[in-house]
């Protein structure tokens, strides 16, 4: 992915997963139809978004996490999960007034705790922001989407890096 593409991939990688449970509910025996012309251009996702606040992540790189967050804001549930070394902070993200206002985290990275509890949650996708300074993680079986900073790298061999951000 080019360095200006940016954050071109992210919205196909949710209209997959929109795909797959409308499927799955179609399975269960759902009108199908209904919902999907009920919900044009609606996606009806839960999601998990993971914003790594470790210590190599700066202020500038965090911004840019936020502003792809608010590009997704509103097209479906989000759940928000401040990670460093430990879990820093756990909120909805909605389209009426959420604002992340910190960096408080500092330190290690703490994938290795995220991933679980994102998969908890139970959620149709995972987002994951990062740098790709990444520790123990392993595939929480949830389709997963890393969004990096200018110079990340995938870290696991599982998920699909949607997003590379300009700094």
């Amino acid at each position: 992915m080019s360095k200006n593409s940016s954050f071109s991939n992210l919205p196909q990688f949710l209209g997959n997963i929109q795909k797959q449970k409308l499927k799955a509910q179609k399975n269960k025996g759902f009108d199908v139809a209904r919902i999907e012309q009920e919900r044009k251009n609606i996606l009806d996702l839960n999601l998990v978004v993971g914003i790594d606040c470790s210590g190599s992540i700066s202020s500038t790189m965090f911004n840019d996490f936020i502003v792809q967050l608010n590009h997704i804001k509103g097209m479906s549930r989000i759940k928000v999960v401040e990670v460093s070394d430990i879990i820093e902070a756990v909120y909805d993200f909605s389209r009426r007034g959420s604002k992340v206002v910190r960096l408080k985290g500092g330190g290690g990275n703490g994938e290795h705790k995220f991933f679980p509890l994102a998969k908890q949650m139970k959620p149709d996708a995972i987002i994951y922001m990062t740098d790709g300074y990444c520790t123990d993680a392993r595939d929480p079986g949830i389709p997963t989407a890393w969004i990096l900073t200018a110079n990340g790298k995938q870290p696991y061999g599982w998920g699909e890096v949607v997003g590379q951000l300009p700094h």
